[in-house]
């Protein structure tokens, strides 16, 4: 009975989609472009700049989405 359980729970928890792992490391990669880009902004004094890196961060999260 509890091996049922358990079977239905992981079932239930587990990705139902094939892609699911390459779908999450390509979040995953958006994320790490995002904060890198976001720390380059913190650095800059130009406003030129600012709002490029702020264009790049917009392009990134249409990319993840």
């Amino acid at each position: 009975m509890a091996n049922a359980f358990f079977g239905r729970l992981m079932a239930a928890i587990s990705p139902r989609s094939d892609n699911y792992f390459i779908l999450f490391n390509n979040l995953a990669d958006c994320a790490v472009k995002g904060s890198k880009v976001l720390a380059m902004m913190t650095a800059v004094n130009d406003p030129v700049k600012f709002e490029e890196y702020s264009a790049e961060i917009r392009k990134i999260e249409s990319e993840a989405d």
